[in-house]
């Protein structure tokens, strides 16, 4: 996955908050760079540990090949080819006894120049904040993989943002956590309003925040999933 000084040079305000459940991980992040648009994708794998872990490489290698040579092509479209080469790699057919094996992933790709901010998402949404207001970007319903909805196509979200706003690209552990006095799921409302209240806070402080309160409601509860969260502010 991308070194620190990687990420620091082509996304100068942002945080990565990641917790491996195990040794190696079924969540991934991978980011590129074309001219002045910077490509970041978040993806959750079929499983963890090391049955996630072999997921993620072969992600992350299809990422690669497919940005090298598609990298000026929309989000979607590019999310189309991962599914098309994933399914090929798997020899996923879609026969009702086979593994269903599959990457949920969003896929950003930010001009630095221009601000403005392509999003697809395979079972994943997209948190920004715009002018310090929580707006949602949803993704479509289906995976990276064979599935019902394989024949439907990837669709792709537009939106310019201003400086200041941020993006938050986040895998489900961190709200699929249980703790609290109730041994209840942390929740995406709860989730909301945290990212809300630290929109005031620099990137760094923001993952201190983030790390803090994921660590308070677990507990001694045991980690239930691999958890990975990009926040990026523009």
């Amino acid at each position: 996955m991308p070194a620190p000084e990687v990420m620091r040079y082509l996304l100068p305000k942002h945080f990565v908050f990641y917790r491996p459940r195990d040794i190696v991980s079924g969540d991934f992040f991978w980011v590129d760079k074309r001219d002045e648009t910077v490509l970041i994708a978040v993806a959750d794998c079929t499983g963890h540990g090391v049955p996630g872990a072999f997921m993620s490489m072969l992600g992350i290698s299809l990422l690669n090949e497919i940005s090298s040579k598609y990298g000026d092509q929309p989000t979607n479209e590019l999310m189309d080819e991962l599914r098309d080469q994933l399914i090929a790699a798997l020899g996923q057919t879609g026969d009702k006894y086979e593994a269903r094996d599959g990457i949920e992933m969003s896929l950003v790709a930010i001009n630095t120049l221009s601000r403005e901010v392509q999003f697809t998402g395979a079972n994943q949404h997209l948190y920004t904040f715009q002018k310090g207001e929580l707006v949602v970007i949803r993704g479509d319903r289906m995976p990276v993989g064979i599935h019902a909805m394989s024949g439907k196509l990837f669709s792709s979200h537009s939106m310019k943002l201003n400086r200041g706003d941020s993006l938050y690209m986040f895998s489900d552990g961190y709200a699929d956590q249980f703790g609290g006095e109730n041994r209840k799921k942390y929740g995406s409302p709860r989730l909301k309003t945290l990212l809300t209240d630290l929109q005031q806070n620099i990137m760094h402080d923001q993952k201190e925040d983030i790390e803090k309160e994921f660590d308070n409601w677990k507990g001694k509860q045991e980690q239930i999933d691999d958890v990975l969260m990009i926040g990026i502010k523009l």
